[in-house]
């Protein structure tokens, strides 16, 4: 059996790894505005309660997509409109599962 010292400090990795996932900031070249569920055009339609977050990268003169690992998970709407990319390699949003429009 795990002693309480070994239990408690599983708790607080698992505690603090939770919250890193729910503050990433929003990527410096992004415009984040975070919308309660049925606030706004992006909402949440789809159900939930939690908050969601609009990411507006349009005309930063991009020329790739931001990294997945930089966007938050809570993101619905990802606007890329209006950079210079010039081609989107298959797979350059794999895991953003909250994403509903792009």
């Amino acid at each position: 059996m795990l002693s309480k010292r070994v239990c408690r400090l599983l708790i607080c990795v698992v505690l603090l790894g939770t919250l890193a996932k729910q503050s990433r900031a929003c990527p410096s070249n992004c415009n984040c505005d975070v919308r309660e569920k049925g606030r706004g055009k992006w909402g949440g339609e789809r159900g939930g309660s939690k908050a969601r977050r609009v990411l507006e990268c349009t005309g930063r003169s991009l020329t790739r997509p931001i990294p997945v690992n930089a966007i938050p998970e809570d993101t619905v709407l990802l606007d890329l409109s209006n950079n210079n990319m010039k081609t989107i390699r298959g797979g350059a949003f794999t895991g953003l599962s909250s994403v509903q429009i792009l």
